[in-house]
């Protein structure tokens, strides 16, 4: 009888320890896929932000154009960052500073986020430089290579240096 309430308490405790749990899956990008598919790749900095009044559903970020979206409490805002080239690696070399469009995001208070997305975000306040791996949009501004959902650490890498950086 001992045996078999072990038994039974070690499995109960197994099937609350191996619930499974909400993750997503992030499509690993190397260097030379990021470089072959940009059409700039820069180091720069950031000058400034704004918001726009563009409000998605995070699914409508990784949708397909047309697909439909279940309604979604989380949104995602767009964003504006006006960035001072430092190096361009890949690109129109003559480009001084361009305007990066990205995604930030608008919780409603009292909603927890399990895996949110990596979005970018800039502190003015703080010296640093970025590399990007971007592609132009139809109006200009530019984009993460591998998409608006997660571009940190990937189409957008904080560099551990400030070379470059004009102290104010």
């Amino acid at each position: 009888m001992q045996n078999t309430s072990r038994t039974l308490i070690t499995l109960t405790a197994f099937w609350l320890i191996i619930q499974p749990v909400p993750a997503r899956l992030l499509e690993p990008w190397s260097y030379t896929q990021m470089f072959e598919k940009a059409e700039l790749v820069v180091i720069a900095k950031p000058v400034s932000s704004e918001e726009t009044k563009e409000r998605k559903a995070l699914e409508e970020l990784d949708s397909p154009p047309g697909a439909p979206i279940p309604g979604d409490d989380i949104k995602a805002v767009g964003v504006n960052t006006k960035l001072a080239t430092l190096l361009v690696l890949k690109g129109d070399k003559s480009i001084t500073t361009f305007t990066l469009h990205h995604y930030t995001l608008e919780v409603p208070p009292g909603v927890a986020l399990v895996d949110p997305p990596l979005f970018v975000a800039f502190d003015r306040k703080e010296p640093t430089n970025f590399l990007f791996f971007l592609i132009r949009e139809p109006d200009g501004r530019y984009a993460p290579v591998t998409g608006q959902l997660d571009p940190r650490n990937s189409a957008v890498s904080k560099l551990d240096t400030v070379a470059g950086h004009d102290p104010q």
